[in-house]
């Protein structure tokens, strides 16, 4: 008999009384056994990093690139220790949960990642009201992460 399962991350509580239609089955646990590996994550980064670097791009292309960029560093990094981001929104959620990842430097890098995300990113994305002091903050947040993520990768 064959069952489709949507593999996700296991999380608390993912063993639990099945509601499929199988009587055998009493209990269902679904942990993933494939995610995107540190070196998948890096060679993003490496190509995301090459966009954002190429002065030929307009700046907003060169944001979104940063923000991508630093997002799969991060997630290298996460990688190294067996955690998966998923998604961008969950940065700061699964670093604080594994302080492991970057020890003291934690906060650091999640409010850097958050600063390009929710302040800086949409202005260039969504909107005409950024100046290059917006573009420099972006470039700073980004060196923050790179150098924090680069020693933890060493």
């Amino acid at each position: 008999m064959l069952v489709n399962l949507r593999t996700r991350v296991a999380r608390k509580n993912d063993c639990r009384p099945s509601e499929t239609h199988l009587g055998r089955l009493k209990y269902l646990c679904v942990i993933i056994t494939h995610m995107t590996s540190e070196a998948g994550h890096l060679a993003q980064y490496k190509d995301f990093k090459k966009g954002a670097e190429l002065e030929a791009n307009p700046v907003q292309v060169r944001v979104e690139s940063w923000f991508l960029a630093t997002f799969h560093l991060i997630d290298a990094c996460a990688a190294r220790k067996n955690v998966h981001i998923n998604k961008h929104q969950r940065v700061r959620h699964e670093l604080t949960a594994n302080p492991s990842i970057f020890g003291k430097h934690t906060e650091a890098v999640w409010m850097a990642f958050q600063d390009i995300e929710a302040r800086l990113r949409p202005k260039f994305v969504y909107g005409k009201n950024w100046q290059k002091a917006d573009f420099q903050a972006v470039l700073k947040r980004a060196g923050q992460i790179q150098s924090v993520c680069l020693e933890v990768l060493e």
